[in-house]
């Protein structure tokens, strides 16, 4: 069990999710919380996997609760019909996002290139160990990028679908803090990508390469602050010492 006094609040919101190579898993409760999980907790088909699932809804349902409390904002005020139709709102705002449009057919375009690798990845300059290494990071962040950057588009949107700008313009705002992490995936990508790329298969990743840099650029535009968002833990100098 992690003494409460090491986590790092909120550490789990702001990572790639990496765990394997995460050097903040001892203090991370997410971390805590899904190794305390048994097998059957991880089946589908246990009753236990949806006691678990119920478990964390509630808790979330509760922190939401504590957070419009907080706010001053009546959960109650809206009915399902019009709770629906903002919704529907927002999603057709985020849908015609260049930015959305973007990451998704990164994760498209590269799942089609990762599924002809056998074609290019022989003229890689790297031996098969980096080869691997080069892979497993594409791979990891092939739909995480577009995940973090549909989250920060979300994130600076109110119920009518129009642009929050205390919430866009607010470095440690949430929407901030998730286009960070999909900016780092984006960058770490990149550089696999690069690694990768001989004379004999530019064909294959340059135009890969392009598109993440269109990505990047489109979303170090749509939000400037984002980069100086400080990650709790990754980004806290004094927090690691």
């Amino acid at each position: 069990m992690i003494e409460k006094t090491e986590i790092i609040p909120f550490i789990h919101n702001y990572c790639d999710r990496w765990c394997e190579r995460c050097d903040f898993t001892s203090r991370c409760h997410a971390f805590e919380l899904e190794q305390q999980r048994t097998n059957t907790e991880l089946e589908v088909d246990e009753e236990a996997f949806w006691q678990n699932l119920m478990g964390m809804f509630s808790e979330a349902k509760e922190l939401l609760t504590e957070k419009a409390d907080e706010l001053g904002i009546d959960l109650n005020a809206i009915n399902d019909a019009d709770f629906f139709e903002r919704q529907k709102q927002v999603d057709e705002v985020i849908s015609n996002e260049n930015l959305t449009k973007l990451s998704e057919k990164y994760g498209q375009d590269t799942r089609v290139i990762l599924g002809a690798k056998d074609d290019w990845l022989i003229f890689s300059p790297l031996d098969e160990p980096e080869n691997l290494e080069m892979l497993s990071i594409i791979y990891w962040y092939q739909n995480f990028i577009f995940i973090k950057m549909q989250r920060g588009l979300v994130g600076i949107l109110d119920l009518n679908g129009k642009v929050d700008l205390e919430e866009l313009n607010d470095t440690q705002s949430d929407a901030n803090g998730s286009v960070k992490v999909g900016l780092i995936a984006i960058e770490r990508s990149i550089n696999a990508w690069k690694n990768l790329l001989a004379k004999e298969n530019e064909a294959q990743i340059n135009p890969i390469l392009n598109l993440l840099e269109n990505i990047k650029k489109t979303a170090e535009t749509k939000f400037p602050k984002a980069k100086d968002f400080i990650r709790p833990g990754f980004d806290e100098v004094e927090v690691v010492m």
